[in-house]
């Protein structure tokens, strides 16, 4: 991992799936600065229903507390919450702040594409940026679109259209299959089919310093898909149900794994992501 970026490079790592993505891409972040490099964590604010039950992401307008707020992203720590209806919610970006002792950027999917775009390269010119990585924790990403059991595609195919149009941008696909939407098997056949593309950079496993951020993030965040890689690294095999019971995961050492792909080359692969691409 550590060759494909320059030593100059401050890279922002983004969860792109909303929900618990961002939860990966801080233990991403976090072994990207063991190695030397400066780092940032990022994140779209997407909940699923049992913790937030208003549909749709969390706008800019809706945060409450956040340290900064800019055009198209605002910067968040562990006071911040959402206002949605008559609640206020701790969205898990807040639960990694708090475990983290630092601050979030929080991106806004309700501008589309274009603002998602806007948003990275205001980040970018802001925050002194040169690299933007996305993570998504399962693989959902590499869908073609036709899949039936692909439940929440919408987030990662708009941020996936956001990273096309972004110089060197960088797709990381950790643990495929532990979110229980593709199979496993069907997630590596489609980074397979990147790779014959040339879209294929690399891989990294897990280390003891990456399941020890993990776990200690896992304390205050909820993401049953990173918790496969958690119980994976542990030794655990076997079938975990997950999605209040609507899925099952057979976790495995495959699931402590980051596949690094090309972003563009999955763009074109990538039905959804070129629909919502306007």
């Amino acid at each position: 991992m550590i060759n494909i970026f320059d030593k100059k490079d401050k890279i922002l790592v983004v969860g792109i799936g909303g929900g618990g993505d961002v939860v990966s891409a801080a233990m991403i972040a976090y072994a990207l600065r063991r190695a030397g490099f400066k780092t940032g964590i990022a994140a779209v604010a997407w909940e699923r229903f049992v913790y937030d039950p208003i549909p749709g992401p969390i706008k800019l307008e809706e945060l409450v507390k956040p340290v900064e707020k800019h055009n198209y992203y605002a910067i968040i720590n562990s006071e911040t919450r959402a206002k949605r209806g008559d609640r206020y919610i701790e969205f898990q970006a807040v639960n990694v702040s708090k475990a983290l002792k630092e601050n979030i950027v929080i991106l806004d999917l309700w501008r589309g594409v274009k603002g998602l775009v806007k948003g990275l390269k205001e980040v970018i010119q802001n925050e002194g940026y040169t690299r933007v990585v996305g993570v998504d924790v399962g693989g959902d990403v590499l869908a073609e679109g036709s899949e039936e059991n692909l439940w929440s595609p919408l987030a990662d195919s708009m941020c996936l259209a956001a990273l096309k149009h972004l110089p060197n941008s960088l797709l990381i696909v950790h643990s495929p299959g532990s979110d229980g939407e593709l199979e496993q098997e069907y997630v590596l056949k489609r980074i397979s089919m990147t790779a014959a593309r040339k879209g294929y950079v690399g891989a990294y496993g897990m280390t003891r310093e990456d399941a020890k951020v993990l776990e200690k993030i896992l304390e205050y965040a909820k993401s049953e898909a990173s918790m496969m890689g958690l119980l994976a690294f542990k030794g655990f095999y076997g079938y975990k149900a997950i999605r209040l019971g609507t899925r099952k995961v057979l976790v495995n050492p495959i699931h402590t794994i980051s596949f690094m792909i090309k972003a563009d080359i999955v763009y074109y692969l990538s039905r959804p992501a070129q629909l919502v691409d306007n």
